[in-house]
């Protein structure tokens, strides 16, 4: 099992109970505490007997999650084992109520504290997948996104249907215990033979995220308030203080602007010519997320798909100065934030060390670094030490 700190692949499951409200308002307390009684301890039990950990719960709904060192496919295999194996309890001792199940692997730092994990990209679109099961099943289901489903057994995907793409891009497959539910029929069945689909964060942070759709090499920092702030970020009331600072903005010469409605965010973007692609962008968001993206590695080695780790310390540092001021002077916000260091598309791509020493780079997945800090102290250094440090050894992996 993962101790605290460690950075490995991760399974996460989202679990709910359907029509909570309606159920709490048509039966007695007491009746009502039975039932929860039975739900909450089966979910217990079984993540517990797989080794894995509860997160939280929200309400009717719980975030589970486990993860161990070893190989990838197994982890997402145990951790489909064990969601199955939860609804099948669930209806087997409550047959007359009905549960909705999302779940999702991603690489993420590993925290007893489900709330450092918040943002991963497994536990996100585990969530979401939860609450888009109602459109694919009327009753009990289990929704896993393609990548799980491609590395099950012949005899565990027999248990499985196409439920068609949800979220705009994401092929799932849904599990139904029989006599829990059925599929709907308005569902766009999944293709026979599909590629590997792979699950970027940003997709699901922000859907108009500026780089969506690009297949090179980037870098992000994404910088997320974890206590209630006084202030929200407003396009209108702190735009003046940006364009007053764009020469501190750690982007490149020339900068443009565009309001974004959907998020309410403000992206401040480096590209050629205004309305030419980004190369490297800022988007600050209403609820305080600052967000810092570049993808000039191409041009900085003349067009070459190499990765050097030691490039992403200074990037780090430039926006971590900025995010200091922005925060403290621009947003008044004292409080914790949480940083997450990505790099994106490095699978295929060359690694490359100052040295010159050049070799190629297989790991599959998003690298990303996590750490907590209080605003004020985000330019000390050791923030971009620490998550340069983390990304360095994901890259020698």
């Amino acid at each position: 099992m993962l101790k605290n700190g460690d950075y490995g692949q991760l399974f996460f499951m989202r679990v709910d109970m359907i029509n909570s409200e309606q159920i709490v308002a048509s039966i007695s307390p007491e009746q009502y505490r039975k039932l929860n009684s039975l739900y909450t301890n089966t979910v217990v039990e079984e993540v517990q007997q797989w080794g894995g950990i509860i997160g939280a719960w929200q309400g009717d709904g719980a975030v589970a999650f486990l993860g161990t060192t070893g190989d990838e496919d197994d982890i997402m295999r145990s951790g489909e084992a064990m969601s199955r194996t939860i609804l099948d309890r669930l209806y087997a001792i409550l047959p007359e109520r009905r549960f909705r199940i999302g779940a999702a692997s991603s690489p993420a730092r590993f925290w007893t504290d489900v709330g450092r994990l918040i943002k991963s990209s497994g536990l996100v679109l585990a969530a979401r997948l939860e609450d888009e099961a109602r459109k694919v099943a009327s009753g009990s289901v289990l929704i896993i996104p393609a990548e799980v489903y491609d590395v099950l057994d012949d005899s565990v995907k027999e248990l499985y249907v196409p439920g068609g793409v949800l979220l705009g891009n994401v092929e799932v497959y849904a599990y139904i215990p029989y006599g829990a539910g059925e599929l709907r029929k308005n569902r766009q069945a999944a293709p026979a033979a599909h590629a590997k689909a792979k699950i970027i964060f940003f997709d699901l942070f922000d859907p108009e995220w500026i780089f969506n759709g690009f297949s090179e090499l980037y870098t992000a920092l994404t910088i997320h308030p974890v206590e209630p702030m006084q202030y929200n970020f407003s396009a209108a009331k702190h735009k003046d203080w940006l364009e007053a600072r764009y020469r501190d903005i750690p982007l490149a010469a020339p900068i443009y602007s565009e309001e974004g409605q959907t998020l309410n965010k403000l992206t401040v973007y480096h590209a050629h010519a205004q309305g030419e692609e980004a190369i490297q962008a800022a988007c600050f968001y209403k609820n305080g997320v600052l967000a810092f993206a570049d993808r000039s590695w191409r041009e900085r080695y003349g067009g070459k798909d190499i990765f050097r780790p030691e490039d992403t310390t200074r990037f780090m540092k430039s926006v971590l100065d900025f995010a200091v001021a922005y925060y403290a002077d621009c947003l008044g916000y004292a409080g914790r934030v949480m940083m997450m260091l990505h790099v994106i598309n490095v699978s295929g791509r060359k690694r490359v060390t100052s040295t010159a020493e050049q070799r190629p780079f297989v790991y599959q997945h998003d690298l990303c670094a996590t750490i907590n800090s209080t605003a004020r102290d985000m330019g000390a250094g050791l923030a971009a030490e620490f998550l340069y440090n983390q990304i360095l050894k994901q890259s020698e992996m």
